[in-house]
């Protein structure tokens, strides 16, 4: 099961971001709930600096959680949008690459190293474009 909770002005596509999460779910043999959480860049620069020292908001961030509950994600959609724009890519397809890396790390993915990195970048998009 899916959550999501949207704490922005932002509109969001949340049908087609609660099948591709609980795709990922279901294809990782995870029967866990996952919440996601869209918030500005206020609220997640607030966790980025508590759990990551970094003041400064950032388009993802990802907490375990324990039974039943997987974790929750945390999305800035600002963020994302910013990124999807110097990127060249649109908001849509940068907003499913974040929540699907945000489920990854979860799920025990990291991007530590160059390994672990091209590991994690395979999966988003396979994920992408399944």
């Amino acid at each position: 099961m899916v959550e999501i909770n949207n704490q922005t002005n932002y509109e969001m596509p949340f049908d087609e971001l609660k099948s591709l999460a609980e795709k990922i779910l279901t294809e990782r043999g995870s029967e866990k709930t996952l919440s996601v959480a869209f918030l500005s860049p206020e609220e997640i620069t607030t966790f980025n600096e508590r759990y990551r020292e970094k003041n400064e908001p950032t388009d993802v961030l990802s907490f375990q959680a324990d039974p039943p509950l997987l974790g929750e994600v945390l999305i800035c959609p600002r963020v994302v949008e910013t990124r999807a724009d110097r990127k060249d890519l649109s908001f849509q397809k940068e907003l499913r690459r974040v929540l699907i890396h945000g489920i990854l790390h979860l799920f025990g993915y990291d991007h530590e190293n160059d390994t672990e990195k091209k590991e994690m970048r395979k999966l988003e998009e396979e994920y992408l474009s399944g």
